[in-house]
Order: C-alpha cells, then sequence, then structure tokens
C-alpha cells in the first residue's frame, strides 16, 4: 500500500515536470517570435508612396491614351467631312456638266426639231421599209427621235429610223445618237414593266392582269396623246399651205385678168387675125392658176382627212 502511494506520487511529480517543461518552452518561443523586427514607418511610407505614383502613372498613361483615341476620331472626323464635301463638290460639277451638255444639245437639236415639224402633214405615194413592206397614199402625222409615224391607206404605222430608206432618213434628220437613246429609254420602260409583272408573279398577288392592263392603258393614252398632237400639227400645217395658197392664187388670178385684158387691147388695137385666140402669157397664167387650184384641191381632200 505504501509502495502504491509512492508510484502515484512519482507520476505525478513526473507529469508537473513535463507541464513545465512544455511550458517553459512556449514561453522561450513566444520569447523568440516577439523579439523578430518587422518594417520601419519610413519603409511603410516608401511603399506607399510608390503605390500612389505606380497610380498616378497609370491615370496619366489613361488620360494621354484617351487624348491619342479622340485625337484619332476628330482625324477621321475630320477626313470623312472633306470627303463628303468632295463628293458634293464631284456631284455638282458632274450635274453642271450633264445640264450644259443637255442645254448644248438641245441648243443643237432645235433646227432639227423645227424643220421636223416642217415635214409634218408631207405626202408620200408609197413608202417601203428595209424589210419589205410597201405603205400606200401616206401622210406624216409625226416624226419623233425613235420612228416616224404615219396615216396610210389602211390605217396608222410606226416605221422606226432603221427601217426606213436612207433617203428618206436624211429627210427626217436621222439623229443617230438620240435614236439609240430612244431605243435605250423604251428597253428600260419595258423591262421596268416587265420586273413589275415578274415580282407581282413571284409575290402572288394576282395583280399580273391589271398590271398589264394598267401599262397597256398608259402605251395606249400615249399613242392616242401623240396621235391627236400630230393630227393637230398637221391641221396647221395645211391649213397655213392652203392659206398661202388662196393668197397665191388671188395674185395669180390678178395676173391673169390683166394678161386678158391687155389681149384684148392688142386685138382690138390690130387687125392681124394673129392675135385672135389668146396669148401664150394668158394661157400660161391660166395654167398655172390651174395647178394652184389643183393643188388647193389635193390639201383641202387632206384636211378632210384629219377632220375639221
Amino acid at each position: 500500500m505504501q509502495s502504491a502511494k509512492m508510484w502515484q506520487g512519482k507520476i505525478k511529480m513526473r507529469g508537473k515536470i513535463g507541464i513545465l517543461s512544455c511550458t517553459s518552452l512556449a514561453i522561450t518561443l513566444f520569447a523568440g517570435g516577439c523579439g523578430h523586427s518587422g518594417p520601419t514607418m519610413e519603409e511603410l511610407e516608401q511603399r506607399a508612396a510608390r503605390r500612389e505614383a505606380a497610380k498616378r502613372e497609370a491615370l496619366k498613361m489613361e488620360e494621354e491614351r484617351q487624348l491619342a483615341v479622340e485625337s484619332r476620331q476628330e482625324e477621321v472626323e475630320k477626313e470623312r467631312l472633306e470627303e463628303v464635301k468632295r463628293a458634293e463638290l464631284r456631284q455638282e460639277e458632274a450635274e453642271v456638266e450633264a445640264k450644259s451638255a443637255e442645254e448644248a444639245q438641245a441648243a443643237r437639236r432645235e433646227p432639227a426639231m423645227a424643220e421636223r415639224l416642217n415635214l409634218v402633214g408631207a405626202t408620200f405615194d408609197t413608202i417601203t421599209t428595209a424589210t419589205g413592206r410597201v405603205y400606200r397614199d401616206v401622210t406624216v402625222k409625226q416624226i419623233t427621235d425613235l420612228e416616224v409615224r404615219i396615216i396610210h391607206e389602211t390605217g396608222v404605222a410606226s416605221i422606226r429610223f432603221e427601217d426606213l430608206p436612207v433617203s428618206l432618213r436624211e429627210k427626217f434628220l436621222y439623229d443617230p445618237q438620240a435614236y439609240q437613246a430612244a431605243i435605250d429609254e423604251d428597253v428600260r420602260a419595258r423591262e421596268a414593266n416587265a420586273r413589275v409583272i415578274a415580282e407581282a408573279r413571284k409575290a402572288g398577288y394576282g395583280i399580273i392582269e391589271k398590271r398589264q392592263n394598267e401599262y397597256e392603258a398608259q402605251q395606249a393614252e400615249k399613242t392616242a396623246r401623240a396621235a391627236e398632237q400630230a393630227l393637230a400639227q398637221g391641221r396647221a400645217q395645211l391649213k397655213v399651205r392652203i392659206m398661202r395658197l388662196e393668197i397665191l392664187a388671188r395674185q395669180k388670178q390678178a395676173e391673169l385678168e390683166r394678161a386678158e385684158f391687155l389681149d384684148a387691147r392688142r386685138r382690138e388695137n390690130s387687125d392681124d387675125t394673129y392675135y385672135e385666140g389668146p396669148s401664150s402669157t394668158v394661157m400660161r397664167k391660166g395654167r398655172e392658176l390651174d395647178a394652184i387650184q389643183s393643188e388647193k384641191a389635193n390639201l383641202q381632200n387632206q384636211m378632210s382627212r384629219y377632220g375639221n
């Protein structure tokens, strides 16, 4: 029993010694750790100054980059505005040149257009086209850059310049450039109408017939207006020619009456039988008057074809 107590006392003693040893070791370690020196205030200030300097440098670089971007954008915008101005200037120059060319062409073609108007109402016994078709009893009702529109014995027709004989092309003042431009315009109009019809067919809206009828109605109206204008021009030309013939006929009538009067005086003052018949002057004046009356009657017949 005493021996057991002795061993318990030894064990307790050894435990206390172990606890004291661990405590001493922890104190030693803590003391060693606390004895290590950290960064000084000066080092901390230097670190803060370096960070502040780095921030200022980064901010300065960002500002410079932003200024460079804005400067480049201004240059690009300036170049764009200059290019727009140059394009506008080129367009204005092109419009001025086109207008000048149109005015020059109109001035160049004005005498020809006036002469074409004088040819409205001209008559031909026959016109044979390049394809061999023959039109008889022809009266010109309108001349355009593309074709000559006529009235003939069986109706009306339009003959393109390329189908006319060379002599008639020259007579009707054929202009190759204006003719080609008129052909191109006609082709564009037909192509535009074809595109409209194709789009309508593709879309399936069922307006193909409507578009076609509208186009045909427009063409018919255009043809009717052209025919009406041609008829009006023809009537005006014929009226002027008839009035001129009437004036000429009155002059020839007066000349004939004077020649007959002088012829009668000669017969009265002469016993020669040579003067029994009308003189050559009277006969010539009579033939001239008959020719004028015949031409006037022919023009009046043509006038009746145009209507009142």
